[in-house]
């Protein structure tokens, strides 16, 4: 009669061979999950937003050339408009406002245009939406437990910065602080200058409203002589203000144009610190108010482009 023993042996020893090698890969998956930084493993499930859809604005745009970048392992559209003017003045790196487009039609687009037929060749780089949570301007104070007389909160006596704090806590975002969008940033335009090849000293910024914030990062990879142009300069949203701070040690020539009402405004209060050191700078004040720039209407490009050839001219 056959021993059944030694076979029940065998199918034992290789049922426990068969859970404990699903038990190791199982370690092991946990294990690359957790040398994984936060960061890393949110960009993995998350993914960059952009105000348009940029493959169909690809397709349909008032550019005269179409590029694409490849940042923070995402495609970033880059428009062009060719220089037409009889006299070739240089490079103008043209940063959008948040919730724009490298072709929208309230600045963007009239701008790039106007330049365009005064001699200037635009880059326009698309940049994705700020996700990152928001930053308080002073440090919050906790009360002690003891003080803590209701857990239950009213939604309707929150203020909106209290309450876009509290969605914050429960929604991920791609970015872990501001400064690592500020980096974003920075690469952004870093890609621009590698694929175009374009020169520090012939290439100008031009940021319009929060861009204006966010291009002071792009603003370092230039030598001190190349200039940056706010088009009314705005702190973007849940971000403190360390203005002071960023221009602090800033030579490069700026021209600043701003709305009438400027009292509140926290570029102009930052900017009469006279931290930046700039030797040649200028204000505008109500020139352009932020409302839909007419194509037709070209005082403000000429105003800036006068500026910007005395600038070249200062480089000689």
């Amino acid at each position: 009669m056959l021993d059944k023993k030694p076979i029940l042996l065998l199918l034992v020893l290789l049922l426990n061979n068969i859970y404990t090698g699903h038990l190791l890969a199982a370690e092991n998956s946990q294990t690359e999950d957790n040398s994984q930084s936060p960061i890393e493993a949110n960009k993995k499930q998350l993914k960059l937003e952009f105000s348009a859809d940029l493959k169909q604005l690809a397709l349909n745009n008032r550019a005269d050339d179409t590029q694409w970048l490849e940042s923070e392992n995402n495609q970033h559209l880059l428009l062009i408009h060719s220089a037409k003017g009889r006299k070739p003045r240089g490079n103008v790196l043209l940063l959008h406002a948040q919730g724009e487009n490298p072709d929208h039609q309230r600045f963007i687009q009239p701008i790039s245009r106007q330049l365009a037929r005064l001699g200037w060749q635009v880059f326009i780089p698309s940049f994705a939406k700020q996700d990152f949570p928001p930053e308080s301007a002073e440090p919050s104070l906790q009360k002690p437990a003891s003080d803590i007389k209701d857990t239950t909160t009213n939604e309707q006596s929150l203020s909106s910065d209290e309450k876009a704090k509290t969605t914050s806590k429960t929604k991920q975002h791609y970015f872990k602080t501001s400064s690592d969008y500020q980096n974003y940033y920075q690469a952004v335009c870093q890609a621009v200058m590698q694929q175009t090849k374009i020169k520090q000293k012939t290439l100008f910024i031009i940021a319009n409203q929060n861009a204006a914030y966010w291009g002071l990062s792009c603003l370092k990879m230039l030598s001190s002589s190349s200039a940056i142009i706010f088009i009314h300069p705005q702190l973007p949203k849940g971000v403190k203000n360390d203005l002071e701070q960023r221009f602090t040690g800033l030579k490069n020539p700026y021209f600043s144009f701003h709305p009438k009402n400027i009292h509140k405004d926290p570029f102009m209060r930052a900017f009469k610190k006279q931290v930046w050191r700039a030797k040649y700078l200028r204000f505008n004040i109500g020139m352009y108010s932020g409302n839909k720039l007419a194509v037709e209407d070209n005082q403000l490009v000429k105003t800036i482009t006068g500026w910007l050839d005395s600038q070249n001219k200062n480089k000689k």
